[in-house]
């Protein structure tokens, strides 16, 4: 499809300019007691570091949720597997563009994680708790005094 040849474009190009180490897709994360999720991309730098990646694949998508998503994403993978993610991205197929995610506070973050554990103990845990928990706290987002440094992004759409 063209929009795979575009992200294995684009990644080709982050691996020759930034040194990326190495690639996996769709890795699994999770804090085993009620949030799950796979992350589109992980890119592996230097130093035990990487950057997070989600493949949108429409024309718009929504900041506040990928901030969101991508903060929880950070946690559980550094919760999982250790290292530091040091970069939070969208990349849009549609645009063409990345973008850089502002990452969310730590306790939004909690929050999600447990309203996802006390969804999932009580079982009415729905199949996307991350856009409802989302869907939540709107309104309680954090995008940072300088919203222009944080234009250049990259990020996912697809659900596992």
């Amino acid at each position: 499809s063209e929009a795979g040849k575009l992200v294995v474009q684009y990644l080709k190009e982050l691996q020759i300019k930034y040194n990326v180490v190495k690639y996996e897709a769709e890795l699994l994360v999770s804090d085993f007691i009620g949030t799950a999720s796979c992350i589109d991309i992980v890119a592996h730098l230097a130093e035990d570091n990487v950057w997070l990646f989600d493949i949108k694949t429409t024309s718009h998508f929504d900041r506040a949720y990928c901030s969101l998503q991508l903060s929880v994403y950070k946690k559980l993978y550094e919760a999982c597997y250790g290292g530091t993610v040091c970069g939070l991205f969208v990349l849009g197929t549609k645009s063409r563009r990345t973008f850089r995610i502002i990452e969310q506070e730590a306790g939004k973050v909690q929050k999600i994680l447990e309203m996802n554990k006390n969804d999932w103990i009580s079982n009415s845990h729905s199949n996307d708790s991350v856009n409802r928990a989302a869907d939540y706290m709107e309104g309680e987002l954090n995008y940072g005094k300088n919203i222009e440094d944080y234009l250049k992004v990259i990020k996912r759409g697809n659900k596992c």
